[in-house]
């Protein structure tokens, strides 16, 4: 079991690095900070769901949660 965490954690490392490193090295373009946030929940969210490592609606509500408070902290 601890193996699914450390691997779920791992993914979401380095999918988080490659989202906030890459289109400003390779591009020259800067993501909004916001975009890439909710695309971390996001894609955190898939990875612990295929893992099934928390309850599939504690995560949902969970994410939910965290997109909105984001989204409300947002500076458009």
């Amino acid at each position: 079991m601890h193996k699914k965490y450390a691997v779920g954690l791992i993914l979401i490392a380095i999918y988080a690095i490659i989202l906030f490193t890459v289109p400003s090295l390779m591009f020259g373009k800067n993501v909004a900070s916001i975009l890439a946030s909710i695309t971390l929940v996001m894609v955190a969210v898939y990875v612990l769901l295929s893992l099934e490592i928390i309850h599939r609606t504690v995560l949902a509500a969970f994410a939910a949660v965290l997109s909105i408070i984001l989204a409300e902290h947002a500076h458009f």
